[in-house]
């Protein structure tokens, strides 16, 4: 990751880190249940001040390991997490060592998607599982409320790209990954709007897409087995 962007992101995310915690508060439910995966080491990419990682950190079996860009996320994490400092570009680890890798949204946030993809293959298990979770091109986050918080000055999370359900599937495919699957979920599945009086009609009418349009969704959940 070019140095400046690095600078960029950890400026911004620590601003709004602090400002509202993390952006993504639903896990996938699919993450829910550790037994779905071998026991063994697990990673977070973009882990934040490591609350996610309690799902598998609490499990026996399971060695759960976190890594950020943001010293100031890090220091957040409580004592006995196992976390360290890096991006995911360029994962501090050897090939061939986690069971599980995902992340939840943060591979949109700077240019070298492809390469990250690339480095949560080259790092998972054979046969381990990798999740991203990323903005959905088709949801009324990335056709309306984003470009309406730029008309206006109110974006303030610095670059993040969308994808569709294909453009994420491809990059899949490249990094080597198989048995690639997906799932949208709607704008109503995102807590970090739940108390606006102004999301709700937005709300509705993503709800009623959702139902009709299968690519529909406010996020892209995508994974495969490498």
């Amino acid at each position: 990751m070019n140095k400046d962007h690095v600078q960029e992101n950890i400026k911004v995310w620590d601003k709004f880190h602090l400002k509202k915690g993390r952006v993504i508060s639903q896990i996938p439910e699919f993450l829910h249940d550790p037994n779905s995966f071998n026991k063994g080491y697990i990673l977070d990419i973009g882990c934040g001040n490591g609350d996610q990682m309690k799902l598998f950190s609490e499990k026996d079996g399971f060695i759960s390991i976190g890594i950020d860009v943001s010293y100031s996320a890090l220091k957040e994490a409580d004592t006995g997490l196992h976390v360290v400092h890096g991006d995911a570009e360029s994962l501090p680890f050897k090939d061939n060592i986690f069971e599980l890798v995902y992340s939840l949204g943060v591979i949109e946030h700077f240019p070298g998607t492809n390469k990250a993809i690339k480095e949560s293959y080259r790092v998972a298990a054979h046969s381990g599982w990798v999740f991203h979770t990323v903005p959905n091109r088709f949801s009324i986050w990335s056709l309306v409320i984003k470009p309406l918080k730029k008309l206006f000055g109110k974006w303030e999370v610095g670059m993040e790209k969308s994808f569709s359900k294909a453009a994420l599937g491809r990059k899949m495919i490249e990094a080597g990954f198989k048995d690639i699957g997906f799932r949208t979920y709607g704008f109503k599945d995102y807590s970090g709007y739940s108390g606006s009086v102004f999301m709700l009609p937005l709300k509705l009418v993503d709800d009623m897409l959702g139902k009709l349009f299968s690519k529909w969704g406010f996020f892209l959940h995508m994974w495969g087995r490498k």
